[in-house]
């Protein structure tokens, strides 16, 4: 795909406030039976990833809507208590979408090109993301495809350096300590019934509530790219910290380097980042969300 084929998505302020309340709310929700994978000891970061990935889907669920685009979430929707399906259906394809931040100065990517960025999907083990793209979760669907879309997670500085992230959590030790009492007792457990009644759990933390939930710190557009199917599927290498260096001459001076003790992957002169193994495949080599839609 070309870099005009690129989708760029930013509705009004009003509406992109009510996105991310309404994924901030979920992410809280959903907390106590998420699973942490990354390990995280920061509390207000887990409800923060969970949040960004809602969002992007919210944000793509908002242009669909505005551009007639049959695209099914409602069938794919699951309660907090239970674990995340495939992110809508559409043309009868079960599709994940794969949401990355990126960090670049001034809200659009200027130095490189959005089709210089990595499809990346995980792959660190049998039962990741990857593998899973060969199961139907649904009846009578005919395959999975992922759809590759990216935001701005922070602005970097003239030293490519980053600043002040998009979104910020302002949560309270009590309000903490409430959601550290439910992830105890439930310990990140899907559960088959409702647990509680959300709304219950809003009176509390309203009752100790002394500030706003969240800061939009700025608004950054959802950047719809590329999508694989099939025949993109034989393209896609891993890189990863103890991978071979695949694709990393795809772009000169290298696509991207490994750095630290950890070996962590710096795509593009810090404007993503990776700690884990993914299937990878450059956007410039994806099928077009853009033209394949006749956007």
């Amino acid at each position: 795909m070309k870099n005009d084929e690129i989708i760029i998505v930013k509705p009004d302020e009003t509406i992109y406030i009510e996105i991310v309340k309404s994924a901030i709310k979920y992410a809280i929700l959903s907390l106590a039976f998420t699973i942490d994978r990354m390990r995280l000891i920061d509390q207000s970061q887990r409800i923060l990833n969970i949040a960004k990935g809602k969002i992007a889907e919210k944000l793509f669920a908002y242009f669909c809507i505005e551009n007639n685009i049959k695209a099914d979430f409602k069938t794919c929707e699951t309660p907090f208590y239970q674990i995340d399906k495939r992110d809508f259906i559409l043309d009868n394809f079960e599709w994940d979408i794969k949401n990355n931040f990126i960090y670049h100065s001034g809200n659009i990517l200027e130095k490189y090109k959005y089709t210089d960025l990595p499809a990346l999907i995980p792959n660190r083990h049998n039962n990741d993301q990857w593998e899973k793209r060969k199961i139907n979760i649904f009846e009578k669907t005919d395959g999975v495809k992922f759809l590759f879309t990216f935001m701005q997670g922070a602005k970097l500085d003239e030293n490519r350096e980053r600043t002040k992230y998009f979104l910020s959590l302002n949560l309270n030790n009590e309000q903490n300590m409430l959601l550290k009492k439910l992830y105890s007792k439930y310990k990140g457990l899907p559960t088959e019934e409702q647990p509680f009644e959300p709304n219950k759990l809003w009176i509390k933390i309203n009752e100790i509530k002394d500030a706003d939930l969240f800061t939009l710190n700025f608004f950054p557009s959802l950047i719809i790219t590329g999508y694989s199917d099939l025949e993109q599927e034989l393209i896609f290498k891993n890189t990863g910290p103890n991978e071979k260096n695949n694709f990393q001459d795809y772009i000169s001076p290298s696509w991207y380097k490994k750095t630290g003790r950890n070996n962590s992957i710096n795509f593009l002169n810090n404007t993503l980042w990776t700690k884990i193994t993914n299937a990878t495949i450059p956007v410039s080599k994806m099928n077009s969300f853009k033209k394949n839609y006749e956007l």
